[in-house]
């Protein structure tokens, strides 16, 4: 936010519908229906970057989860 205001602006003024949510929530927001194929379809660079940290970050979740209780 604070390091590229007109960015967010832009963020803001989408035509799409947008969640905006605090960091420590973000894992209770999830993408349905078709809204993830077409996130993790898109051909930007920074959202193929968002998606393989997801896929990484989701591999070692899975890793983890046998030591859960």
């Amino acid at each position: 936010m604070f390091a590229d205001v007109k960015a967010l602006q832009k963020v803001f003024e989408a035509s799409w519908p947008i969640t905006i949510t605090p960091l420590d929530t973000c894992g209770f927001v999830r993408l349905k229906g078709e809204k993830y194929p077409a996130v993790r379809k898109c051909r930007d660079p920074l959202v193929h970057d968002l998606i393989e940290n997801y896929r990484i970050w989701l591999k070692k979740r899975e890793d983890m989860q046998q030591f859960d209780t």
